[in-house]
């Protein structure tokens, strides 16, 4: 019998061993965005709560309390459903409070790219793993950002490219952004490389050769797009990457199989998704082997481990009807997308709606090749944001006033009086 590797950081009370400095950033985050929910002259919602979503979810949550009476790992279990009920939900119900107007979600797009270029200049000045061996135990062979582990900086430096990009594209961004991009633009990429995060990077090329058709006919910046990636190319080529050369982990870009020749199970994908696909459905196939049951059924391991794909981690722990409901979230998040592109008025709704749907790009390809259903929490809250944006976007709404406490499109504030 293969023995049970105990890790005393998850042998807490659940409750405290789910809550950590993570929780406690995202709860100072909640507080500010109630109370700017608050200081509003009117107290609706602008943008609907997005219920679609938040019932796909919803789904996942309730059949991860029942599969707690089964699983194996029921501490971890514990652990990663309240942390998806304290942040993952949360998130997604953020922007429902404090995004009222097209102008907080154009806001709140240039506040993704100040932070993006925040965290990558951070990984190229400071990449050193030792906070993050501290919190975790041990050293990454890659960068990391204030002790995070390297692929978190990594999403949001993805993101904030991707909006950075959609600005170019569609001639939105300010005058420090369009004489500055094509600096931050490799700066960006160069962090992306320090961290070295597949996965993001994945999610970065991916979007990149279809931009240009997203943003469609609105579009003014092609040309710039254009060279915005060679001269990325030529940035990189000829000055970051010397530069940079102890700290890439070019070892990790260069040899993809080098896991697999070694047998490490628990870094490999082809075999954590086989073992799901295979495994998924010895048990109840509706419901499911239990929330994280993986770690425990695969790799005998009583610690936070998962496939790397939440589909395939959906489908093993929570059954046929949590992978269904997963897909259903993606699918409302793209059919909000054509929604709000075809209403798209301006080159400034173009701008909100790609933009927004990138940020939800930037956390999809990462969400089904390394992140766990848990960890995947600015998934989101870029969904939430996507849902708040494109009622925006569709329904017209550029100003609120506190006109008997509701919420009043830029036709009905012009409208001419009556009487």
């Amino acid at each position: 019998m293969v023995p049970i590797v105990k890790v005393p950081a998850v042998n807490y009370v659940p409750f405290f061993g789910a809550v950590d400095l993570t929780v406690f950033a995202n709860l100072l985050a909640a507080s500010a965005a109630f109370l700017a929910y608050a200081r509003r002259p009117s107290k609706t919602m602008a943008p609907q709560i997005p219920y679609p979503m938040l019932a796909s979810l919803g789904v996942v949550v309730f059949v991860s309390l029942l599969g707690l009476l089964w699983t194996t790992a029921p501490q971890y279990g514990q652990q990663k459903l309240i942390r998806f009920v304290g942040i993952g939900l949360p998130y997604l119900l953020l922007p429902s409070f404090f995004v009222y107007t097209k102008g907080d979600a154009v806001r709140l797009l240039f506040l993704v790219i100040a932070i993006s270029v925040v965290i990558a200049l951070g990984l190229i000045a400071l990449p050193n793993s030792h906070l993050a061996g501290v919190r975790y135990g041990f050293y990454y062979d890659r960068g990391t950002f204030l002790g995070s582990d390297p692929n978190t900086p990594a999403t949001l430096i993805v993101a904030g490219l991707l909006v950075l990009l959609t600005g170019v594209l569609t001639g939105s961004t300010p005058n420090i952004l369009k004489y500055t991009v094509f600096l931050i633009f490799p700066i960006g990429l160069g962090g992306i490389l320090i961290s070295g995060s597949r996965a993001n990077l994945l999610g970065l090329c991916t979007f990149l050769p279809f931009a240009p058709f997203i943003v469609g006919r609105q579009g003014r910046g092609k040309l710039k797009f254009v060279s915005l990636v060679a001269t990325s190319i030529i940035f990189l080529t000829a000055f970051l990457v010397p530069i940079m050369n102890q700290e890439i982990p070019v070892e990790r870009w260069l040899d993809f199989s080098e896991q697999i020749k070694q047998g490490d199970l628990s870094n490999t994908r082809s075999q954590a998704w086989a073992f799901c696909l295979t495994n998924a459905w010895d048990h109840l196939i509706l419901l499911g082997h239990g929330p994280g049951s993986y770690a425990m059924d695969f790799l005998h391991k009583d610690q936070p481990l998962w496939p790397h794909s939440i589909l395939l981690e959906a489908l093993y722990e929570e059954g046929l009807i949590g992978i269904m409901a997963v897909l259903y979230f993606f699918i409302v998040c793209l059919r909000t997308t054509l929604r709000g592109l075809h209403a798209c008025q301006s080159r400034e709704d173009v701008f909100l709606v790609v933009g927004v749907s990138a940020l939800v790009w930037s956390m999809t390809v990462p969400a089904l090749t390394h992140w766990d259903f848990n960890g995947s929490r600015f998934l989101y809250l870029f969904a939430g944001l996507l849902h708040s944006t494109v009622y925006l976007v569709t329904s017209n709404i550029d100003e609120v006033e506190a006109v008997s406490g509701a919420v009043v499109t830029r036709a009905e504030l012009t409208k001419p009086d009556s009487a």
